[in-house]
């Protein structure tokens, strides 16, 4: 889509979402234009909290985008500061019972790879997996730099 058109829309531009083949109007506050006569009440919001309501109509799917789009920028920045070989997590995978040892950088890619699965799922009754999500759990404090 082009820039002008964005604009006149009112669309917010997400490169890591199109990469993954998202469509400019199915991501974050992106499900409604500025033709909607709801937009100045959700431009207060966004002015007021740094949201607006629109993030709230499909959560979890908002998450995956959310998480897809900061794990990626996160390694993209972190790989050049950080040493993501250095903290282990242990992960067991669905397939398996066998629990395995993962650095914080195959963990990334691990819980990327899953919200990347979910936001391109058409199935609505597709579910996070509980293992990677516990995997997140474990790797989220360690997500600095």
């Amino acid at each position: 889509m082009k820039k002008k058109t964005y604009k006149k829309k009112g669309y917010v531009k997400c490169e890591l979402l199109e990469d993954i083949g998202l469509k400019p109007h199915q991501y974050g506050t992106n499900f409604c234009d500025k033709s909607d006569k709801q937009w100045g009440k959700w431009r207060k919001q966004r002015k007021k909290n740094g949201f607006d309501e629109r993030e709230t109509w499909c959560m979890d799917f908002m998450f995956y985008q959310w998480l897809y789009t900061r794990l990626t920028m996160y390694k993209k920045k972190a790989k050049k500061i950080v040493d993501l070989t250095f903290y282990k997590f242990q992960y067991t995978p669905s397939d398996t019972e066998i629990p395995i040892e993962v650095t914080q950088k195959t963990a990334i890619d691990i819980v990327r790879n899953e919200a990347k699965r979910m936001i391109l799922s058409d199935d609505d009754t597709e579910v996070f997996d509980k293992n990677i999500m516990n995997l997140f759990y474990d790797l989220l404090p360690h997500l600095w730099w």
